[in-house]
């Protein structure tokens, strides 16, 4: 196939991803789980059975395989074109090593998925369940799309900073404001909490390395801007924790470089640090203002107070400390149906835990750490390797039996906390499969990072990375492409610019 027919394929997976995206940034589960149907309506005109398939399939996996073959003419043109003798080499050479354990994470998910439905595993419950890895898919297309020049990198981290923005200003004008979840009644944002924090970030990195005043200005107005919008709906303890995790981990990159004497990096990420800990001390004290003159227990008091984690040792006390009654006669009658008395020691504890919560956030986390406990625990009691697989919902009846929110009946309780999910589903094997494509993408970071003497745009690319990956610990980040998008689109963008910088002949 000639170069410029590449060429166009290689454009056509770069848009489509962007596109994606971009609908993912902006609409989160109102786009990611839209149908065909759907998002294209007069495929619902179409004669029988069509409507009743494309009312099945969902936009963004949908797209996701039909750029498989594009993927396939691009890889394989790189494939060719790389140096090695041997094909595993040629592979490395083309596509790197994060690649290679991509593809045995995304074939050891699809073998939990076929497992689970020979074993009679629900067929919905396979599909989403075993997804968790079939995402990763995104990773590999990164690269393969944008793994050339500097420039393409440059334009799919721009472009992710501009769906933000527009996210902001569609929000302004009330475009994107809550809608209620049918099932549950609830009232939910459309976008979701990574969303304004990629705007955030990079434009406040970008602020730091660029000299140009008029680059200066620009940036402060976006993260003004972006920062004012994500102070107008109350802010997830989430989102300060991701924040944070990320300047920690890029400040414990760099000074590792700094002992190999490469201190540009250092130097950059010390002074980005310094910029959003005095922003961060001005949001404080704002909030603080604002929660002075409101009630005790209102939403912004509440989220202000959610960020001091001593308490969550205090609740844990009570957890191990509580006890139900010894007299049968003054058990208490489970929360949901059918309502009978409760005799299990474990529904009293978390019930006191419960009841000691100050706040909605707060227990909303302490959910969040007693759901790891016992799925851990029950990992530990099962296949520990392997996991227990995919297509059967997970339960914690103790905590179905208080008064904690529970979860779907069908699809059972997630943890909000995808490496654990991982390791309770895939085991330690896919848990590893899991962490080695993170740890061979940020070691090829760090060496390019090294022989460059530091660069800006990769810097920036793993700071929003990082972002995701300590979110990942709170959410249900890798499960579903409302999340999991922003996160391997990171990884992969920073997997394609440190190939860039240390094999520029190989792309």
């Amino acid at each position: 196939m000639t170069e410029s027919r590449v060429k166009i394929f290689a454009t056509v997976g770069q848009a489509a991803l962007l596109l994606l995206l971009a609908g993912v940034l902006i609409g989160r589960r109102d786009f990611a789980h839209l149908n065909l149907s759907d998002f294209i309506g007069w495929l619902k005109l179409l004669p029988p059975p069509l409507p009743l398939w494309t009312s099945r399939a969902f936009v963004t996996e949908t797209l996701l395989l039909a750029l498989l073959p594009c993927a396939l003419i691009v890889g394989h043109a790189r494939f060719s074109q790389a140096r090695g003798v041997h094909w595993r080499e040629r592979f490395v050479n083309a596509f790197g090593t994060g690649s290679a354990c991509a593809l045995a994470f995304i074939a050891y998910g699809a073998a939990h998925g076929v497992a689970g439905k020979i074993s009679g595993g629900d067929t919905y419950l396979v599909f989403r369940q075993s997804a968790l890895a079939a995402y990763a898919v995104v990773f590999i297309y990164t690269q393969i799309f944008f793994g050339g020049a500097e420039n393409l990198t440059r334009w799919a981290a721009l472009a992710g900073i501009a769906a933000s923005l527009a996210c902001a200003a569609l929000d302004t004008f009330g475009w994107l404001g809550p809608k209620q979840v049918p099932e549950t009644g609830e009232w939910m944002p459309i976008y979701g909490q990574e969303t304004l924090p990629l705007a955030i970030l990079g434009l406040g990195y970008f602020f730091i390395v660029r000299s140009k005043w008029y680059v200066h200005v620009l940036c402060a107005a976006g993260m003004v801007f972006a920062a004012w919008r994500q102070a107008a709906r109350p802010m997830q303890s989430v989102v300060p924790i991701g924040m944070a995790g990320a300047f920690a981990l890029l400040l414990l990159l760099s000074i590792i470089l700094a002992l190999r004497v490469q201190t540009a990096t250092l130097k950059r990420a010390a002074l980005c640090v310094m910029l959003f800990a005095v922003l961060a001390v001005g949001y404080r004290a704002l909030k603080s203002q604002t929660a002075q003159s409101e009630q005790p227990g209102t939403e912004t008091s509440s989220e202000i107070k959610a960020w001091n984690l001593n308490q969550y040792g205090t609740l844990f006390e009570i957890f191990k400390n509580a006890h139900g009654p010894a007299d049968a006669a003054q058990r208490m009658s489970a929360r949901r149906p059918p309502y009978v008395p409760v005799s299990d020691e474990e529904v009293y504890k978390l019930q006191a835990v419960f009841e000691a919560t100050p706040s909605v956030s707060v227990r909303n986390n302490i959910w969040r750490f007693l759901v790891w406990r016992r799925m851990l625990l029950d990992w530990r009691a099962g296949n520990i390797y392997l996991g227990s697989g995919v297509g059967q919902p997970w339960f914690y009846t103790a905590l179905y039996q208080s008064g904690f929110h529970y979860g779907d009946p069908r699809e059972g309780l997630d943890p909000h906390n995808s490496y654990v999910n991982t390791l309770h589903r895939f085991g330690l094997l896919g848990l590893g499969l899991l962490l080695s494509i993170v740890a061979v993408t940020i070691f090829s970071a760090f060496k390019a990072l090294f022989n460059s003497r530091g660069e800006a745009l990769l810097e920036a690319l793993l700071l929003y990375f990082f972002y995701t990956l300590v979110f990942a610990c709170f959410t249900v980040s890798l499960e579903g492409p409302a999340y999991s998008l922003p996160f391997w689109f990171a990884l992969g963008l920073v997997a394609a610019r440190a190939r860039s910088i240390r094999c520029p002949d190989v792309d």
